[in-house]
């Protein structure tokens, strides 16, 4: 055979490669791309232009500097006065230490950028799961918007982002259907020392696994027993890896015992309400479910509908719920709702092309984009805290002065709970407070006795001589403000206009009143 012919492999002519032009990646550029950009840059931007006014982040911070210098675990409340040396279980000690370190190192404004960071993770997690669905396309970041803001009440700076973030890598995980879910295991012993939301994960990856084995139990058409036998085995051994923190098996009853006595004493354990921007949402998403699920040309996988039924129970039951069962049932639509579509208008499935006709439309699909990035970066520059004073950084709706000129000697304040978390932070060990929003800690009978007080009944002067308080901080507009002003044995001693919380731009003066004498018991 003559190798030195034309029929010599290395003689043989060379496909060119395809050319794009000029124009490079640009080319590349299309409307889905500008759409993640602006889906995620507007979580980006309204998280960075917020203020820290979540009210539990401020004792969340002090605990960890708490944990931090005593290089222990508090095990009874430090922080009140009226439940004082109580048995105390911090579930959220590894968060708490982190947000320490965070604040500690960088200051303050390090929380708000924290908060984005942790919301853009989140959603591209989220978004990586829509898009493998549905496609790089307008509609599947469409659904990805949808998603997202149907839980942007969550978007606060709390150690629930922790369990946001790893609860979307759980669900990439299962997604899979590989050997990589056994990164649950690792995943669970870590979860279970940030935040009690690891319950909902655990409880994830317990229902696909009973699936599963259902599937194979009732010899379900496409069912896989290895795959059946490895989330079983991860389930179990992933139970007991979150047995990994200082409680062991008692973090869990513990975290269900709170859920118990949380559910009528805070509102975000209640049912949702359905009338807001976020609970429309989230029966669009539902809604959407149900069509993608009752008509799509492909079977149901009964793996899916068990998991997305769970969550919807889940988040009739409790708002705090809203933000993982929106995910849920977006990657539910995002994996049934195209063949519906496909149906009757248009193929979502297939493959998308990333190429761009012209270079017109590259250059117009680029010029969007940069107005999408420089729209953002303006807003959020706007409203960015300009110092990392609490002050700057610390939301209207907190009487920050006031609290900062609160110094000297031993304070046992009586205040609005939400208003609590802040008092602590800067007074703290010498400020007490009458409950923070450990309202779940005080439990019912020592809210009731604070509630009783705050309407002003009879009995609210026997609550302050028990505890012997020695300041009230409340709006002027609470009723006991109202029997402190009759009352000759207290006087007012500092005033400050703060924000009303959900009100937009109305205005408030909180105000602060002191005993002119303290009773004799109070002062031995």
């Amino acid at each position: 055979m003559d190798l030195e012919g034309p029929h010599r492999p290395g003689n043989q002519p060379v496909k060119a490669a395809p050319q794009r032009g000029h124009l490079g990646f640009l080319a590349r550029i299309g409307p889905a791309s500008i759409a993640a950009f602006a889906v995620l840059g507007a979580t980006a931007a309204r998280t960075l232009r917020e203020p820290l006014a979540d009210p539990d982040v401020w004792w969340h911070l002090r605990t960890g500097q708490l944990i931090v210098a005593t290089h222990h675990i508090p095990h009874t409340d430090p922080f009140s006065f009226t439940a004082f040396g109580k048995p105390w279980l911090v579930q959220e000690w590894g968060s708490q230490v982190v947000f320490h370190g965070i604040a500690s190192t960088f200051g303050l404004r390090a929380i708000v950028v924290w908060r984005a960071l942790m919301l853009v993770l989140f959603y591209v997690l989220v978004a990586r799961l829509i898009v493998k669905e549905a496609g790089h396309r307008v509609g599947a970041w469409a659904l990805v918007a949808i998603v997202a803001f149907a839980g942007a009440s969550s978007w606060t700076e709390r150690p629930n982002l922790f369990s946001f973030v790893l609860f979307a890598v759980t669900l990439n995980l299962l997604r899979r259907r590989d050997r990589t879910v056994w990164w649950f295991v690792p995943i669970a012993a870590v979860w279970a020392n940030l935040h009690g939301m690891v319950l909902i994960g655990l409880g994830l990856v317990m229902v696909v696994a009973a699936t599963e084995g259902l599937k194979i139990a009732l010899r379900w058409e496409g069912a896989e027993p290895a795959w059946a036998r490895r989330i079983g085995l991860v389930a179990g051994t992933g139970f007991l890896a979150s047995f990994a923190n200082p409680y062991g098996p008692g973090l869990h009853l513990y975290a269900l015992k709170l859920v118990r006595s949380s559910i009528p004493l805070i509102s975000e354990w209640g049912s949702p309400d359905f009338h807001t921007v976020d609970g429309a949402l989230f029966l669009l998403l539902l809604l959407l479910a149900v069509v993608g699920l009752s008509l799509s040309p492909r079977r149901p996988d009964p793996t899916d509908v068990i998991v997305t039924l769970a969550f919807v129970t889940l988040a009739a039951m409790a708002a705090r719920n809203l933000t993982l069962s929106s995910v849920v049932l977006g990657v539910t639509v995002a994996r049934y709702l195209p063949g519906v579509l496909g149906r009757v208008t248009v193929r979502w499935q297939g493959r998308t092309s990333r190429e761009v006709g012209s270079a017109a439309a590259a250059v117009l699909n680029v010029t969007c984009l940069a107005v999408v990035v420089a729209a953002f970066a303006i807003l959020t520059a706007g409203d960015f805290p300009r110092s990392d004073s609490v002050a700057a950084v610390a939301s209207p709706v907190f009487p920050v002065e006031t609290l900062e000129r609160l110094q000297g000697g031993s304070v046992r304040l009586y205040t609005d709970e939400t208003w609590a978390g802040l008092a602590l932070y800067l007074g703290w060990p010498h400020t007490l407070v009458a409950l923070d929003g450990r309202l779940d800690f005080y439990g019912s009978s020592l809210v009731a006795d604070y509630m009783r007080a705050w309407v002003g009944r009879p009995e609210w002067q026997d609550y302050m001589r028990r505890y012997c308080v020695t300041h009230v901080l409340l709006d002027d507009i609470d009723p006991l403000v109202v029997a402190l002003r009759s009352d000759p044995g207290w006087v007012l001693i500092d005033q400050q206009t703060v924000a009303t919380r959900g009100t937009s731009g109305a205005k408030h003066r909180a105000v602060m009143y002191a005993p002119r004498v303290l009773p004799p018991s109070c002062t031995d």
